[in-house]
């Protein structure tokens, strides 16, 4: 009877062991499907990214048209100097630094600031 029980705890053991290499087949197969899932993920996220530079770079928007000194200059001398007296150039600035800070934020994930 002692030759069964031998026997048996072998057979058990093998089966055991049989199941731990499956449990740590699993467990690599999961491993390997969730770094392909996040490489698959960072891909993707590049993709779009290159796609949004491509966007951008067909767009040509001409910013010297954009002279805002030429309606600086047509102001009176006293009112130019009025306010650059009063810093309303570094005012403009510091709200425009703000705005883009703002901005900036805004692409950050779950930081919705104000909208």
């Amino acid at each position: 009877m002692g030759f069964l029980g031998v026997f048996f705890a072998q057979i058990l053991s093998k089966f055991v062991s049989m199941a731990a290499i499956i449990i740590a087949l699993f467990v690599a197969a999961f491993a390997a499907l969730w770094l392909l899932g996040t490489d698959l993920g960072s891909w993707l996220f590049g993709q779009v990214l290159d796609l949004a530079i491509f966007i951008m770079n067909t767009i040509s928007f001409d910013f010297n048209a954009m002279n805002v000194a030429q309606y600086i200059t047509i102001l009176p001398a006293e009112t130019r100097n009025m306010l650059g007296v009063i810093g309303a150039g570094q005012a403009i600035a510091l709200i425009i630094g703000a705005i883009g800070v703002r901005l900036l934020l805004q692409v950050i994930p779950f930081t919705r600031l104000g909208s």
